[in-house]
Order: C-alpha cells, then sequence, then structure tokens
C-alpha cells in the first residue's frame, strides 16, 4: 500500500510502529556474540564508546522474537527501526559478549540457543576487495545529489572499508545552520556508494554515526562476504542516468502503482513517502511551497548562498550550472520549484501546448528527527529517485520549504496530517517527448574529496 494523501482518506503508506527497540554487542570477525532474546540480529551498525548496536540488513543473522521453546514465536531475518543517538544505552554488558571456541560452529536462525533467554549468532566475515574496486565506487557515489550541488562529503578508503565525512567548509550555514540538507545529501551518498558496490557483487554493512567523538564521520561501510544485495544492484543502471529535472512535465499524472514502488524503496530505509493529489490537500501545499518561497529569501545570508552556489565559475565542478537551470518562462508552472536565477535550459516546444505541468510533489517523511534519521532520509531519498528513474519519471528534490522551520512543521501537521517529520519534498512526472537529454551537472575529481589513507 502506499500513503497518498487526498482528503477521502487517512495516511497509510508512513512506517508502521516500529518493533522494540533493543541493542547489544556484537564480536568482531570470526566470534560470537550473545544477545537477549528479542535484540535485532542484523547488519546495519551503530557504535559508540561503551558498544556496537545493530539495526538492519545483514546476510545470516537473525532476529528472536521470543524464547525458541515457544512454538508461536521463531526467529527470522527482518529490519529494526534505527536507534537514535540520545537513546543509546546498551543493556548488554561486554562481559556477555563470548568468543567462539575452536571448533565450535555459530548457531543459525531457528536452531536452539545454548542457554534460556539468549541466542548466539556469528558476526559477518570481511571480505577482502582491492582498492581499485573501492575507488570506483566512491567515483559514482558521486553522482549523488546534494543541495545546490555542493557535495558536502569526503571520503577515506581503508582495508576492505570506506568512510563517508560530512565537509562542514561546503555546509550552507544561512539556509542550512543545523546542517540536516548537508547530512541528508551524504546519506544520499551513501546509499549511491553501497549501490555501486552492490553492482559488482559486492556484500556491504554499515555504521551510521561510529564514532561519538568526531561528528563529522557519518558512516563506515565494510564490505563483507556473502551475495549482494539485488535491490540495490538493480538500482545501479540509474546512477548516470538520474539527472534533476526543473522543466515542465507532462500533463498525465503519474501511476498509482509507480507510487507504490517508490514507497516500497523509502520504506526499505524506514522513511514514508506520501503523494499529494487532490485538490484540497495540493492547495494546502500549494500554500506552504508559497510561504516557504516568501519567507526564506529573508533569511540572513540566504540570498548571498542562492547567488554563490548558482553563479560558479567557468569549469567550475560543483554549485548549478546556468545550462541546468530553466530559462525565463520555461517550466514556471511547475509548482514547487525554487525560483533560481534565469538559466540556458529550454522547454521543448511541445510542452507549451499540451496543459498544465502533471507533475506529482510527495513528501517524504521519518519518524524521528535526528541526525540518524537525517541520514536515512538521505538514503531513502536516493532509492527513491534511482528507482523513479528506472521507471521512466523525470525527479527533482526540492528543499525549500523544509529550510524554513515553520513551513516544515506545516508539511506535517497541515498538509499530510501525520505525526512523522517532514525531511524533504520530491516531483516526479513525465518529462516531454520531444525534450532534449539533460546536461550531467559536473562533480569534483575525486582527489578533492579522497582523504589520505
Amino acid at each position: 500500500m502506499v500513503d497518498i494523501i487526498d482528503d477521502s482518506r487517512s495516511p497509510i503508506g508512513a512506517p508502521t510502529e516500529p518493533p522494540t527497540r533493543r541493542r547489544f554487542l556484537t564480536m568482531a570477525a570470526g566470534g560470537l556474540a550473545t544477545v537477549a532474546v528479542g535484540a535485532a540480529v542484523a547488519g546495519d551498525v551503530y557504535a559508540d564508546r561503551s558498544g556496537v548496536f545493530a539495526s538492519g540488513r545483514r546476510p545470516g543473522l537473525a532476529t528472536c522474537d521470543a524464547l525458541p521453546d515457544r512454538p508461536s514465536h521463531r526467529c527470522r531475518v527482518r529490519p529494526i527501526d534505527p536507534i537514535r543517538r540520545d537513546l543509546r544505552q546498551p543493556v548488554t554488558r561486554r562481559s556477555d559478549v563470548r568468543p567462539a571456541r575452536r571448533g565450535r560452529p555459530a548457531l543459525s536462525a531457528g536452531a536452539a540457543p545454548a542457554h534460556r533467554g539468549q541466542v548466539t549468532v556469528a558476526a559477518s566475515p570481511v571480505r577482502p576487495v582491492s582498492r581499485a574496486v573501492l575507488v570506483r565506487a566512491v567515483e559514482r557515489a558521486l553522482r549523488a545529489p546534494s543541495v545546490h550541488n555542493t557535495q558536502p562529503w569526503k571520503w577515506r578508503l581503508g582495508d576492505g572499508e570506506v568512510r563517508l565525512y560530512g565537509d562542514r567548509d561546503r555546509q550552507l550555514v544561512g539556509t542550512d545552520p543545523d546542517r540536516r540538507d548537508l547530512v541528508i545529501s551524504c546519506g544520499a551518498a551513501l546509499h549511491h556508494l553501497r549501490v555501486a558496490l552492490a553492482d559488482v557483487g559486492v556484500a556491504t554493512t554499515t555504521e551510521r554515526l561510529p564514532d561519538p567523538e568526531d561528528s563529522t564521520l557519518l558512516a563506515l561501510v565494510h564490505t563483507t562476504d556473502g551475495p549482494a544485495d539485488p535491490r540495490d544492484a538493480a538500482l545501479a543502471a540509474a546512477i548516470e542516468r538520474r539527472h534533476s529535472d526543473r522543466r515542465g512535465l507532462r500533463p498525465e499524472p503519474t501511476r498509482r502503482e509507480d507510487f507504490g514502488v517508490l514507497a516500497e524503496h523509502a520504506a526499505a530505509w524506514h522513511a514514508g513517502l506520501h503523494p499529494v493529489v487532490g485538490d484540497d490537500a495540493r492547495g494546502r501545499l500549494d500554500a506552504v511551497l508559497g510561504e516557504a518561497a516568501t519567507l526564506e529569501p529573508d533569511a540572513p545570508g540566504h540570498a548571498a548562498e542562492l547567488a554563490l552556489w548558482t553563479s560558479r565559475y567557468g569549469g567550475g565542478r560543483d554549485g548549478i550550472p546556468r545550462g541546468s537551470l530553466p530559462a525565463r518562462g520555461a517550466g514556471d508552472d511547475s509548482p514547487g520549484l525554487r525560483r533560481f536565477p534565469s538559466g540556458r535550459l529550454s522547454q521543448p516546444p511541445q510542452h507549451l501546448n499540451t496543459g498544465p505541468d502533471g507533475s506529482t510533489l510527495m513528501v517524504l517523511t521519518t519518524s524521528g528527527d535526528g541526525v540518524l534519521d537525517w541520514l536515512r532520509a538521505g538514503e531513502a531519498t536516493s532509492a527513491v529517485l534511482l528507482a523513479a528513474t528506472l521507471l521512466g519519471l523525470a525527479t527533482t528534490a526540492l528543499s525549500q520549504a523544509v529550510e524554513v522551520a515553520d513551513t516544515r512543521r506545516k508539511l506535517a501537521d497541515t498538509v499530510l496530517r501525520v505525526p512523522e517529520h517532514a525531511q524533504l519534498v520530491l516531483r516526479v512526472g513525465r518529462a516531454p517527448a520531444d525534450a532534449a537529454p539533460l546536461p550531467a551537472t559536473p562533480r569534483r575529481p575525486l582527489h578533492s574529496v579522497l582523504l589520505p589513507d
């Protein structure tokens, strides 16, 4: 099911109530870890000084809902809701973690545990991957979208791992003082990286916010044994094809089944995706977007930042070039688009005689509103945009309405009428049949974003 916001029914597509959040410690590769039954054992790992907490997906690990001697409950693999940084209090002591005995195999999902109330699982071994493979994956990850194409990331390669850092020198301090846009942009690059690795058959696990002493380190991606995620690999073909299309789109609406596909991709990263349709709901959204367009230009520093990132020097490798911005009058009837300076991107002649813009605006939401939620929102954004590209849809990520605190609240409270937090607005539709291919926006060279080993 997909949550389509109109006024005849209530939202149903946001993530359901997450499972009980439990925490545990895991051993290094090749060891065993004892965890309390009910904890989620899976591959996306969060760490701090007192232990490692896991959530997400990793081949061969399982979630147990109750004691295995209860026939109505059984172990199974599944993701759980991510753990918020301010809730990180481990319930398993370091002394509870037992190393593997030589010659003693790990228990598989569904096997009886050694002790009542506990289950023992194996940690995924690290898979050695050549530096060339990691370099190529990072190069493809640089194609990820970012606010004003600031590309606010840095990378460091290690032995079978890639570290992702936020680059605060590229933060839009006037528009994005809490760095939410920066983290969402980095989350999109993180997802692009894993998709690129899956495309060459490399499986991964991810530690998000692994170092509480370094707030710039957003994620640590490990290469592991096992099959790559086929859902990620299937998206890889869209990495080079995806571009932000700010032109007017065809009048026909997006198909309902396409909304369902996109919502599933968002839900995989613990995000809700809410297409806004219906005259009343769309009217409320247009009012909020108009309010944001009126308020944001008055924010200190906003005008200077907008001019800076849309007027880069010739040959620049970041920012939004004029060739990617619509010429005056091209796409002016497209709702939600930020009013950038006039560019050189023309509207296809066919569109001028086919009726109003038929694009659909969708609001991406998360249940929480911390750094981890923003990172997840970026991953969901990447997944949705890549999937939409494969469906033949033109896409644009719109951040203006969520950059103003008042209008951001109204997106959830007034437009969607949900308790979640709005993180981004996504525009989808179909480009006119005679539309010229979009030019690729520039990207910084690899040596500019790679940190020393």
